[in-house]
């Protein structure tokens, strides 16, 4: 590819377009502070965080799920020049499991708020939409009319 950004948006566009995502974690930089490599991981990485250590009788909120299922996907976008940033770009697996999830893809990208927020980024980038385009395009992303309009009406 022949940016960060151009690298960037292919990674979010396969991901949406197979059923997962991917959140952005470590990056590294080369010795003039350029970001030359930067790591993401499925977005159900991990698992279940626990800071209170609280016993399941004494928990407050009880049904809180989480999407966390221990994942171990992880990619890196990567520069082919270390000390040239500006360049050409490239995806990588890291490491031997890291190209496998251990769930399935999601039937429907919009259960990923990542994918539903640059989606509705990209389009209130452009200018010259009309306000019905902005309503269909929100609404294909998940967002419900009513909180589409009452958005509208607090900003006026």
């Amino acid at each position: 590819y022949s940016s960060h950004d151009d690298t960037k948006a292919a990674l979010h566009t396969w991901t949406q377009s197979h059923g997962f995502n991917v959140s952005r974690r470590r990056a590294r930089k080369n010795e003039k502070g350029e970001t030359y490599i930067r790591n993401y991981e499925c977005d159900r990485a991990g698992k279940l965080k626990c800071t209170q250590k609280l016993a399941d009788e004494d928990r407050i909120r009880v049904n809180r799920g989480s999407k966390r299922s221990g994942c171990y996907m992880r990619i890196s976008i990567r520069a082919l020049n270390k000390d040239n940033s500006e360049g050409e770009w490239a995806v990588f697996h890291t490491g031997n499991s890291s190209a496998l999830h251990n769930h399935k893809p999601s039937s429907d990208p919009r259960v990923h708020s990542a994918h539903r927020n640059r989606s509705a980024q990209a389009i209130s980038s452009t200018n010259d939409i009309s306000l019905q385009n902005l309503i269909e395009a929100q609404s294909v992303a998940g967002i419900l009319v009513a909180n589409i309009y009452a958005t509208m009406l607090q900003q006026d």
